[in-house]
């Protein structure tokens, strides 16, 4: 038990040494994991590291020393760029070698562009390993790609209206906005709100990306704020289409009780109201007598149809409601020369009047 106590203890020993004394990364490889580069300039990204003597004389023999790059950035996909041995020197694998070359274990970037912005690893390798050192190119640029945007165009007055402004930039951009070339506000996040938009809102607005590098492009839009719809379109169509049906269906009531009204003259024959003159053979009361004797005290019911000429001569003695049956013309001829008539023809009944009518067709 006391020797397996020993073992441990110069194991652990042994251990800590080769740690402390081993490869190890460059107090600056360590400390430089972001490299701050404006767009456009170079950058010269190092591989420092530190070797006891007896790995310098194995790294003489043979080592391994590679570039690579993630693509795209935080993807955790890397892809070759450049590498360095013992067995093939120094060797460019990235295909635009003017761009990126490698120059003493550092990688060099010349003219950087935006989508050189990502992680690139350096590893060493002899006949130990090494872990790889990782380094973050921020490539810093001025705000590009200006956009400018509305909720609604044209906006109902008291609708709410948001503007928002976007743009690329490296650090984050902020923003201006000006209406007819007037500032009003400024903005780290782009957006512009209206919550009740007005008469005085609408306008010509830009938009002025900024950050510590500078402007950006800038962008306009024009905003139209409208008076405020007080009915909706639809309801003027509701309220038309309403309308009309209740003019049709009041057109068609009308025409109905029109020609319910409307007497049927099919299969009767035309009267004709022109008072006849004659003997008592044109007399005539109507297609039919109702009622009895008039001179017995008795009321005539109902007579349907109009007196001749010759029976105004008996004028007085028929009642009202006979009146009523015959034409205009006969009751006023028979009313202003009811006294001539009477001294040509005695007063008779209308019983009488019929009666020798009969005779007098009998006898012809």
């Amino acid at each position: 038990m006391e020797v397996y106590n020993t073992a441990c203890a110069l194991l652990f020993i042994v251990h800590n040494f080769i740690l402390l004394e081993g490869f190890q990364w460059s107090y600056h490889q360590q400390a430089s994991h972001v490299f701050n580069v404006v767009l456009g300039s170079n950058v010269s990204l190092p591989c420092e590291y530190v070797l006891t003597p007896q790995e310098q004389q194995e790294a003489n023999i043979f080592h391994l020393l590679t570039w690579t790059r993630e693509q795209p950035f935080n993807s955790d996909n890397w892809a070759g760029l450049a590498i360095k041995s013992t067995l093939t020197g120094s060797k460019v694998i990235y295909d635009d070698p003017q761009h990126i070359f490698m120059t003493n274990g550092a990688l060099n970037v010349t003219n950087v562009s935006i989508k050189d912005h990502t992680r690139y690893q350096c590893a060493f390798q002899s006949s130990f390993f090494a872990t790889p050192s990782i380094i973050e190119l921020n490539v810093q640029y001025k705000p590009t790609d200006t956009q400018l945007s509305s909720s609604s165009e044209p906006v109902e007055e008291g609708k709410s209206l948001v503007i928002t402004c976007t743009a690329r930039a490296n650090p984050s951009a902020e923003y201006k906005f000006y209406r007819n070339n007037k500032l009003i506000s400024s903005s780290s996040t782009g957006v512009l709100t209206f919550v009740s938009a007005k008469n005085d809102d609408q306008g010509t607005y830009r938009c002025v990306p900024h950050n510590i590098l500078g402007e950006g492009p800038q962008a306009t839009i024009t905003v139209t704020v409208k008076d405020e719809e007080m009915f909706p379109i639809w309801a003027y169509g509701a309220i038309g289409g309403g309308v009309l049906c209740v003019v049709l269906i009041a057109s068609l009531i009308a025409f109905c009780r029109a020609r319910k009204k409307q007497p049927d003259t099919r299969g009767k024959k035309p009267q004709n109201n022109v008072s006849r003159q004659g003997n008592a053979t044109g007399a005539h009361i109507g297609p039919a007598f109702y009622g009895q004797q008039m001179n017995g005290g008795r009321e005539i019911g109902h007579l349907n149809g109009a007196l001749s000429f010759s029976d105004v001569r008996i004028n007085r003695e028929i009642p009202v409601a006979m009146k009523g049956a015959m034409s205009a013309n006969d009751i006023r001829l028979g009313e202003n020369t009811y006294s001539t008539i009477q001294e040509a023809y005695p007063t008779r009944s209308v019983i009488q009047l019929i009666e020798a009518g009969r005779e007098l067709d009998t006898q012809l």
